[in-house]
Parts: structure tokens; sequence; C-alpha cells
């Protein structure tokens, strides 16, 4: 039997993606919230490092897990991501980008095809 997540938070993630998928007809959308449906024993938390490594200067990323403090970022980086490590908003913030939670991601105006989604 498929429940589906418990955490009312994400309940409401999935369901701005998927209405924002169906006005813009964008798989960006439709992608975030399949991401965040995962059973949480499959989801793991990202750090600074892969962060680093994937994103470059002025990317938007969008994280649909947990952001963990391990390694450095010296790029300049948006990221909206589900929560943070207290650490790794201060690297984010420390690098000149931006830690922000994920549900901002549908009310920012930025373009779909500009948006990273990193898991």
């Amino acid at each position: 039997m498929i429940s589906g997540p418990e955490n009312p938070v994400v309940q409401q993630l999935v369901i701005s993606f998927r209405k924002q998928h169906k006005t813009s007809k964008k798989m960006v959308w439709q992608r975030i919230a399949e991401l965040l449906l995962k059973p949480s024993r499959k989801k793991e938390g990202m750090n600074i490092t892969k962060l680093s490594k994937y994103a470059s200067e002025g990317d938007v990323v969008a994280i649909p897990v947990k952001v963990l403090s391990l390694g450095t970022l010296t790029k300049k980086v948006n990221v909206y991501a589900l929560s943070y490590s207290a650490a790794a908003k201060a690297k984010i913030e420390k690098a000149g980008g931006k830690a922000l939670p994920l549900m901002d991601l549908v009310k920012a105006k930025v373009e779909p095809s500009k948006i990273k989604i990193l898991i």
C-alpha cells in the first residue's frame, strides 16, 4: 500500500509543485514533486561538497532533501532546499548565495529552464 509522505510540509510542497506543473506544463515542477514523494528511507541528505561540484556560479538549484554542511562552497549559488543544517545555511550565505526554503521556489519568478535539480 502506498501512503505518500506523512509530513504536512512535504504534502503541501507536492501539491504546490503539481499545481505549478499543471499551469505551466514545465516538467521541472513535476520532477521535484516526484522526488519529494520518494520514501524517506531512500532520501539522503546532500552535502555542500556535492553542491559545490555540480553547481556553477549564479545557478538556481533545487534540492528536495536536507542540505548538510560537509565541505566548502566558494560559488555564489541560490539554493532552494527542503531544509538545511545551521552550518550548511551559514556556508551558503558566507559564499554570497542564498539558502531559501523549497516552497519559495514556486513563488520566485525563476525561469524553469534555469533551475538545476540536485539529488
